[in-house]
């Protein structure tokens, strides 16, 4: 945890168990710990707890920029959809347990940097938070948990103009997995690079979801993309 405008001589203010705990806290008290981290202006947030509920004063927080969450479920993070981080630039999520579609997420329109692990590593929730990432640069997806992919009816707007990486790790080619890359090389315009990295494959596999991949149409003329596997490793312009 960090914090701006001189304010690590106030940290002696917050309990001890803010920074580290081995015992479990009520959801409760976590909040109350985060409210109070957020009135010290705080910077850089990480938290991992089982269950957590964060206040609407965090979402409001004018100097948090970067925020990484780890916990059993989702709850904690959905919020009415009018809420906005303004300043938030990095977000890292991780949820242990099955994460339900159509979540309300919050506007993140200065968000630069998205990491989805675990259970909320899934095609159509990546997709709302790039319907409200606006200005998303980096993407990246660890071990995607996803059956199926439904194509959105609009483009997010950062795949129009600014989203320029995407990370795939323990890829297992799934037909939902393909459609989903290759919705994604179709429309994100500026995109340079997308690196996968493939899960346990055979090898016949690996190469036939190499191929397929770089046989798909880009829109933009400036990507690459850089496959590594167990048996290959290629770069496709």
């Amino acid at each position: 945890m960090s914090y701006s405008g001189g304010n690590e001589d106030r940290l002696s203010s917050l309990p001890e168990e803010l920074n580290s705990s081995r015992y479990p806290v009520p959801p409760s008290s976590v909040s109350k710990w985060i409210d109070k981290a957020v009135k010290l202006n705080v910077c850089e947030l990480l938290i991992k707890v089982r269950l957590f509920e964060l206040p609407l004063s965090l979402f409001t927080c004018k100097t948090l920029t970067k925020l990484s969450l780890a916990s059993t479920n989702m709850r904690g993070f959905v919020v009415p959809s009018l809420v906005i981080l303004p300043a938030l630039k990095t977000l890292d999520i991780t949820v242990k347990t099955k994460v339900r579609e159509n979540l309300p997420l919050p506007k993140l329109p200065n968000l630069k940097r998205l990491e989805l692990k675990g259970f909320c590593s899934r095609w159509l929730l990546a997709i709302q938070f790039l319907e409200t990432s606006s200005t998303l640069e980096h993407l990246c997806i660890e071990e995607p948990n996803e059956s199926y992919w439904i194509e959105p009816q609009r483009v997010p707007t950062c795949m129009l103009s600014k989203l320029i990486t995407m990370k795939i790790t323990r890829c297992m080619g799934r037909e939902c997995d393909i459609r989903f890359l290759e919705y994604m090389l179709r429309n994100a315009e500026v995109l340079k690079t997308l690196t996968i990295t493939c899960g346990i494959l055979r090898m016949r596999d690996e190469m036939a979801l190499c191929a397929r991949l770089l046989k798909f149409p880009r829109a933009s003329r400036h990507c690459e993309i850089h496959f590594v596997g167990k048996w290959l490793n290629s770069t496709g312009n």
